[in-house]
């Protein structure tokens, strides 16, 4: 993977208990927009305090962000806050065990490897950024679109009312099409994620799916 675009590398030999205030810049945000396939990150910070336990680092804190994101049915720009406890265990390479089932607990610590005595809190915190997103996030116009579009579409059949949810240029589409499309290792890799981040985020977006589906119904 090429260099984070908000790189904040800390040495395990340099861990003290204050704790760590991290402010991506005004370039670092376009870059992170970029990536993520964002309109804007207009703020991303994080505070984290570090703790040694035997081989690993332990990392606590709170990101908090705004972005704006496009409307998942309107594609209309979307300001959004976001805020969201962070959980970290930097481990030595090689003592990584994934979990095979894809499932982690809540209380369970995303585990990030890292070689040497050099571990990336920004990267980190990059990745639990785009996993707090809400990939099903509407806008106000959102109803009044779906709306129009299907009744404008319904005369065609189903697949033409399908395409018509699709805003060209984009991969939106309605929402309960795009459950069976649920965040996996390989859109997670595409944005850059790290494998042992990807079940909280599979998590997390399957039960805003499940929930979407049951509002639609």
């Amino acid at each position: 993977m090429s260099a984070s675009e908000f790189s904040r590398p800390a040495d395990t030999r340099q861990i003290d208990a204050a704790p760590l205030h991290l402010v991506a810049t005004e370039a670092e945000c376009a870059a992170l927009a970029r990536r993520f396939d964002l309109v804007r990150v207009i703020r991303l910070e994080a505070t984290l305090s570090l703790a040694k336990g035997d081989a690993a680092i332990l990392a606590t804190g709170t990101l908090s962000a705004d972005i704006v994101q496009s409307c998942a049915i309107s594609g209309e720009d979307l300001p959004v806050l976001i805020r969201e406890p962070l959980s970290f265990r930097f481990v030595p390479a090689g003592q990584y065990q994934p979990d095979e089932e894809l499932e982690l607990e809540a209380s369970e610590l995303d585990e990030i490897e890292f070689t040497g005595t050099s571990f990336d809190l920004g990267e980190a915190v990059a990745q639990s950024l785009v996993l707090a997103i809400d990939p099903f996030a509407e806008g106000p116009d959102a109803e009044r679109v779906r709306r129009d579009v299907l009744k404008d579409a319904g005369e065609a059949g189903p697949f033409a009312a399908l395409a018509a949810l699709k805003k060209p240029g984009t991969t939106q589409i309605s929402e309960r099409n795009i459950i069976i499309q649920i965040v996996s290792e390989t859109a997670c890799a595409a944005a850059g994620c790290t494998a042992a981040l990807i079940p909280a985020a599979a998590r997390r977006t399957a039960t805003a799916a499940a929930a979407t589906a049951g509002t639609a119904a």
